[in-house]
């Protein structure tokens, strides 16, 4: 059974699908009634979290070292 995790990054429409076994993300279509309810819910602010306990949004800078991420507050 593989792993997946559905995301939806603040400020972005849309929700993402990652593979963790297949190391592969995609964007989701939101034909699942789940889905858009969770995406509008996302929409008016709200925060859904079930089976993560870590999750960090980060951005790769232009002038940071190779491989190094910024997170900003």
């Amino acid at each position: 059974m593989s792993k997946q995790i559905i995301l939806g990054l603040k400020g972005e429409a849309g929700l993402w699908m990652v593979d963790l076994d297949a190391g592969t993300a995609a964007r989701v279509a939101e034909s699942d009634a789940f889905l858009s309810e969770a995406n509008a819910a996302r929409a008016a602010g709200e925060s859904l979290i079930d089976g993560i306990d870590l999750a960090v949004a980060a951005e790769m800078r232009a002038d940071a070292p190779s491989q190094r991420l910024s997170f900003s507050n």
